[in-house]
């Protein structure tokens, strides 16, 4: 709870006019200025995420290009690679499983796993260098 108060006050904060005198106080911790507020927001608001997402689902905010994970469940875990089983809610027998990370529904996620690998395997083949021979002998010239 603290952190959620703490980062409502710091964008509360940073939200105020920078021309605007003043400052505040985030949950008795930091006193800081609005320009203060408005620099530390973003990084704030990313260890706010990792904090509350989970190690695996901390990974998956950072991008990496090449590293396309399976679609990972917000409430049952399905897709994570740090539990031996699914442990089934209610909700994804009633609901249907809800994607971490995605807009829409399970399959619409998977297919955009699908496409984020094909292209992934794409850029890996175009970086791959290209070898020139070099070497001349018995060609036409």
């Amino acid at each position: 709870r603290f952190m959620w108060r703490a980062l409502e006050n710091l964008t509360d904060l940073a939200c105020h006019s920078a021309g605007e005198p003043g400052s505040g106080d985030v949950e008795g911790l930091w006193p800081m200025t609005v320009v203060q507020a408005s620099e530390l927001l973003p990084a704030f608001q990313r260890a706010v995420m990792y904090a509350a997402a989970g190690s695996d689902r901390a990974e998956r905010l950072d991008e990496d290009e090449d590293g396309v994970d399976p679609v990972l469940c917000v409430r049952c875990n399905l897709g994570s690679v740090y539990t031996g089983h699914v442990t089934r809610s209610e909700d994804c027998e009633q609901h249907g499983h809800q994607p971490f990370g995605y807009a829409g529904n399970w399959a619409s996620a998977e297919d955009a796993v699908e496409w984020n690998r094909r292209w992934a395997a794409i850029r890996r083949r175009n970086a791959e260098p290209v070898t020139v021979p070099t070497d001349t002998a018995g060609q036409p010239e």
